[in-house]
């Protein structure tokens, strides 16, 4: 009998060892997967951040990110723009730390065995990757990290775990938005549950501070007017979100009508945790909280981004968060079905059966969404690639729209400063090996946007004997008739896809003309299809060039005039410019 205590101490030991080393394995995975991405969008600001010490607290899109902001800030003082893997190395860090505080919360409630397992799609949570490519998601990351630590301290007796879980609360909160969420999961954790209602105190601090940075200078960015969406938009965007998230998660998105049986899914669990709340001694008082904090998340957010033209509500980076949430939530119920399938002979196989099946589910669901969230990111990685590249080669040069630049980067003169100073994403000084040269694509992408102003649609201008309209070598003509009258090409009888695609050089111009006016568009391309559009629209009588940009290096362009359902006869040609 002496001996079992230590037994058991190994056995548990080696149990936990299990889930470290799996752990262990995920890291190297998403280390392998994100080694060739680079900085994007909001990363930019935290690079060239310069602001005093009260900067640090004010809000970064509505998010509270003084935690992401310093961790971001540090690593920047340390490795510059040598190497993007130190600051994804952060955020992966700050998911393996959420998952081992899921790996606890579910151990207590299930055991060892049955937390490793239910951990595994949450080490490869490729439905929620967006945060695990994009480092500057420690913040959500860490929300999701601090938060869950602080339920478990929540559980733990003794007055030096609630002031820690406490603390945590606040740690989750200065890390963004998803703090609030949390908090709210640990005020159903402990107000539901009577054996530990008094730890409700730990809840208290985190809410002050939280409503103190609020009233000071965290409602800056939501006062604007307008800025709210409608509360009718709200509870749609709650169930977009909802059935999104528990789809992505499982892989009931994948079914035929998957999105409405996971929103039923979900809404079966919620109604039979608020009855085992109303009528059970012991409620499952964390699946309660949970879920009652996906709903919050997706209603909040709904508040703020449901007006939005894209659809907030289907993005990885909340699916993330309620994942988590997921887990927990299902895991509390775990004890409650294990007692209820004991008392029928199959039922504990029934049940070992469906969590199984479920589980490999949701495995392979999350492993094969990794695919389609990674090649986008890798895009992104291409293009600011890509953008740097063509500054650094063409800085000076008159071509350049300095005002056109990758979404939050700071002006070109600022970038390439930055770059010359801090180092270039264009190679990694830590993984050397990895190819970071971007494709052709992302080289078309990004020299599309250097142009600017260089591609638009104005008035004609006066054409003189040596500027006479040139023939256009034509490489596509769509649902009209053409004929050639002087070197310029004729369209009649356009109908809904009209359309005429040409080659021309550098620096040249298309003009169009229309006796009876039209509303169409011009889209540009290099060596790829064209995809950089602006719109058109000529007055009757009135001819209008479009302006095909000079690099200055003779590059044939391609350019597409779609005129649809354009009346009378349309004339294009091409003319040099003056």
């Amino acid at each position: 009998m002496t001996d079992a205590p230590p037994f058991r101490r190994r056995l548990r030991a080696a149990q936990d060892a299990r889930f470290l080393l799996l752990a262990a394995l995920a890291a190297v995975i998403l280390m392998y997967l994100a080694r060739s991405m680079t900085f994007w969008q909001d990363e930019w600001g935290a690079i060239t951040f310069s602001g005093g010490p009260l900067d640090f607290i004010r809000p970064v899109n509505e998010h509270w990110s003084t935690i992401p902001l310093l961790m971001y800030r540090a690593t920047f003082g340390i490795v510059g723009l040598h190497s993007y893997l130190p600051y994804i190395a952060q955020v992966i860090a700050l998911h393996l730390l959420a998952v081992a505080a899921a790996y606890v919360l579910v151990r207590a409630r299930g055991g060892p065995t049955v937390a490793t397992l239910a951990c595994i799609p949450l080490l490869l949570l490729g439905s929620g990757s967006e945060n695990l490519f994009w480092a500057f998601q420690t913040g959500f990351v860490g929300s999701v990290a601090f938060g869950l630590w602080a339920l478990v301290l929540i559980e733990r007796p003794g007055r030096a775990a609630g002031v820690c879980a406490s603390l945590l609360l606040i740690a989750s909160l200065m890390s963004s938005g998803m703090g609030l969420f949390l908090l709210v999961a640990a005020f159903g954790r402990t107000i539901l549950d009577p054996d530990i209602r008094r730890r409700v105190a730990a809840v208290v601090p985190p809410t002050v501070v939280y409503l103190a940075w609020y009233v000071t200078v965290g409602h800056e960015p939501v006062t604007t007017a307008g800025h709210l969406a409608g509360l009718t938009a709200v509870p749609g965007f709650v169930l977009r979100g909802i059935g999104h998230a528990v789809g992505a998660f499982t892989g009931l998105e994948l079914l035929p009508r998957g999105d409405l049986l996971a929103i039923a899914l979900f809404g079966f669990a919620v109604l039979a945790t608020a009855w085992a709340a109303v009528t059970s001694r012991r409620p499952p008082a964390l699946a309660a909280g949970s879920l009652l904090a996906i709903v919050a998340m997706y209603a909040v957010i709904g508040l703020v981004r449901a007006q939005l033209e894209s659809d907030f509500a289907t993005r990885s980076r909340y699916v993330y968060v309620a994942a988590f949430l997921l887990v927990i939530a299902v895991v509390d119920w775990l004890p409650r079905l294990r007692d209820r399938a004991d008392q029928r002979q199959p039922g504990r196989l029934v049940l070992v059966a469906v969590l199984l099946a479920i589980l490999v589910a949701t495995t392979v669901a999350n492993i094969a969404a990794f695919g389609p969230i990674r090649g986008r990111f890798q895009s992104n990685a291409d293009l600011t690639r890509a953008y740097i590249g063509l500054a650094l080669a063409h800085k000076g040069e008159t071509w350049i729209d300095p005002q056109s630049v990758l979404p939050e980067m700071p002006p070109l003169p600022e970038l390439i400063a930055t770059v010359e100073r801090y180092g270039s994403p264009l190679r990694d000084d830590l993984i050397p090996a990895v190819a970071t040269d971007p494709a052709a694509r992302a080289r078309e992408a990004a020299l599309l946007r250097m142009v600017g102003s260089g591609f638009r649609a104005e008035a004609g201008i006066a054409v003189n004997a040596a500027s006479a309209p040139r023939e256009l070598q034509v490489t596509e003509l769509a649902d009209a008739t053409a004929t050639w009258e002087g070197g310029c090409l004729s369209l009649a009888d356009a109908r809904g896809s009209a359309a005429v695609s040409a080659k021309v050089e550098t620096g040249t111009r298309l003009r169009i003309e229309a006796p009876a006016g039209l509303v169409g568009r011009a889209i540009l391309g290099l060596a790829l299809p064209p995809s950089r559009p602006i719109d058109i629209h000529v007055l009757a009588g009135a001819p209008l060039d479009v302006v095909v940009p000079d690099v200055g290096d003779g590059s044939i362009w391609t350019v597409r005039v779609e005129i649809p359902n354009a009346a009378g006869t349309v004339r294009i040609c091409r003319i040099d410019s003056p």
